[in-house]
């Protein structure tokens, strides 16, 4: 290109170029209209985690425009909330927000000076309560005290091989709840349904085969086991069954 020379630019060019940014500021102008702020945020799958909880997260009057809200920031704020494993949310224009939330599953509650101290299936403390008629989970107990901090996992040998247990006995098909689960200090579970039945597992192996052993036990027995005081599977070889003496 020679000094001075000017460049001409087609008139259509000109035209396009004028048009696409006519078309982006008013694209971008209708999306940043008050039309599209968020008003109402519809939350599914709740259950058991305190709605007041969400709330401060999903507060409508602060999330703004339906199209610049940053979803991944919600999702990140929400997950800090011990009771929240996963979520999903979608935009429903025009100013709908939904939230999908998937609930981790208290499997015990540890008794605290404080309540109960309710427990995932990776021993993480959900929430410590007062009451556990409302979550249907057994108390366990442990031979050490247990430091508890909600949303981080408990630092304790054999604690999760336990929960992971407990929920393993809890969703199986035996025909008697669990209401207590102790833990010893050399990983030793010990079991207690309802009834009073005492059910000694011992080491947390093999405990499909243990299920599955318990299970013949009660075929046997009938479908009876209110005469069973306790049964043994801790030992390798056969089970040992103890019964109440008339």
């Amino acid at each position: 290109m020679q000094k001075g020379q000017v460049i001409k630019i087609p008139s259509k060019t000109i035209l396009t170029i004028a048009i696409s940014i006519l078309v982006i500021v008013s694209v971008w102008s209708i999306a940043l209209s008050p039309y599209f702020r968020i008003t109402e945020v519809v939350v599914k799958g709740q259950y058991f985690c305190p709605l007041s909880l969400i709330d401060e997260v999903l507060d409508p009057n602060r999330l703004g425009n339906i199209f610049t809200l940053s979803t991944r920031k919600v999702k990140q704020r929400l997950l800090q909330n011990p009771w929240i494993d996963s979520v999903k949310i979608k935009r429903k224009l025009p100013n709908t927000l939904e939230v999908v939330i998937n609930e981790a599953v208290p499997v015990a509650a540890l008794a605290t000076g404080d309540g109960f101290c309710l427990i995932s299936e990776e021993a993480v403390p959900i929430q410590t309560v007062e009451q556990l008629s409302k979550y249907g989970v057994p108390v366990f107990t442990t031979s050490h005290l247990v430091p508890l901090h909600e949303g981080k996992r408990i630092d304790l040998p054999f604690i999760t091989e336990a929960a992971r247990a407990i929920a393993t006995i809890r969703y199986s098909e035996l025909p008697v709840e669990l209401s207590q689960a102790h833990l010893s200090a050399d990983g030793q579970l010990t079991c207690f349904f309802k009834g009073g039945l005492k059910v000694s597992f011992g080491e947390m192996v093999d405990l499909p085969a243990k299920l599955r052993l318990l299970l013949v036990i009660f075929s046997e027995e009938g479908g009876e086991f209110d005469h069973i005081d306790s049964i043994s599977l801790a030992e390798e070889k056969a089970p040992v069954v103890m019964y109440k003496l008339n």
